[in-house]
């Protein structure tokens, strides 16, 4: 059987071990809240963008549906117009696709870090338990 001493000497170096992967968790689980931070602005910015451009189209759109506009200048802006549609769809299709990248981005960086405080949670239970350990060793040591 090992001595106190040597006992306490392995625990303290069971804490020690424990104590890096929990800083190294905590600090991942920071980097990991800054980037979904920044990814949650930006898809609020993506949503403004698509709001001002879906303006546009109704603006244009309540332009082309004029009755009373005829002639060379309502030709001219039905062919614009229908060059606009095409680029709006494509542009509204790439922002969208861009949108659910930003949503499938978060979701992957909160899992990863649920993954990260389960490590944690992993570690205080560690140095929770080895902390207990040594109390009772300090305690059998000292004859309290």
């Amino acid at each position: 059987m090992k001595s106190v001493e040597a006992q306490i000497y392995d625990l303290q170096s069971r804490i020690d071990t424990y104590n890096n992967t929990l800083n190294s968790a905590c600090s991942a689980v920071q980097t990991l809240e800054d980037k979904i931070e920044r990814l949650k602005e930006t898809k609020k910015t993506v949503i403004v963008i698509q709001r001002n451009i879906n303006d546009i189209n109704r603006s244009l759109y309540g332009k082309n549906n004029q009755p009373n506009w005829e002639g060379n200048e309502k030709k001219k802006f039905d062919k614009d117009f229908s060059g606009f549609l095409k680029d709006y769809y494509k542009f509204q299709n790439e922002l969208n696709q861009y949108h659910d990248s930003i949503c499938d981005e978060i979701t992957r960086l909160e899992n990863s870090m649920n993954e990260q405080n389960g490590i944690i949670g992993w570690c205080k239970r560690g140095i929770n338990s080895i902390g207990n350990e040594l109390n009772k060793l300090f305690h059998t040591k000292g004859g309290y």
